[in-house]
């Protein structure tokens, strides 16, 4: 019998995780993308100017993600990635440098002294953000929360300007590759529930 083929519409992550399934079903994928390049959202290109290498998209995945490092491992790249069981990054912010980093804690106790110790956010936008994450620590995911985006959930729970652009798109942008204001509320949420708040 003949090897079946699949078409598979788009050559982003989950299209290429598709066609990987795919193949270890015996069946014999033919990925269609329109860009001249595979990976979707995130895609490296070599800047015409400088002649160095920009990468795009996603730079940071969470624990979470165990499809996408199920994927990664099938393709034979996950010696490749380093796994940190900890949030640790720069912020720079009119020259100055704090650090988002978490410490050796149970996750939601890291992650409050990683809060604690932020110096770009007040202490009254540090009370505000902790009103946030207790929010969705206490909001029950549905999918109504695709409706609205994670920005204007944010507003209705008491987070300003400064606390959504110094920290929750800080969060939000290199996790999902997206503006906060084009994510949805299920997705951010989700992805503090997980990644953020822990177990």
């Amino acid at each position: 019998m003949p090897t079946r083929t699949v078409i598979v519409l788009g050559g982003g992550i989950a299209g290429l995780a598709s066609a990987v399934r795919l193949i270890q079903r015996g069946l014999k994928p033919i990925v269609l993308e329109k860009r001249p390049f595979l990976g979707g959202r995130a895609y490296s290109f070599i800047d015409r100017e400088t002649g160095i290498e920009i990468d795009n998209g996603q730079h940071v995945f969470v624990g979470a993600c165990k499809q996408f490092q199920k994927y990664i491992a099938d393709i034979g790249v996950d010696d490749q990635v380093t796994l940190d069981d900890r949030v640790r990054f720069p912020v720079v912010k009119q020259d100055q440098i704090s650090w988002l980093r978490g410490r050796k804690l149970p996750s939601a106790l890291s992650n409050l002294s990683m809060l604690i110790g932020y110096r770009h956010i007040g202490i009254t936008d540090k009370i505000r953000i902790l009103w946030g994450l207790l929010s969705i620590k206490q909001t029950n995911l549905d999918i109504r929360y695709d409706q609205v985006t994670f920005y204007d959930w944010l507003k209705v729970h008491h987070q300003n300007e400064d606390t959504i652009k110094n920290f929750w798109n800080l969060i939000i942008l290199p996790s999902l590759n997206d503006n906060i204001n084009c994510v949805s509320a299920y997705t951010g949420i989700s992805l503090f529930k997980v990644a953020f708040l822990g177990p």
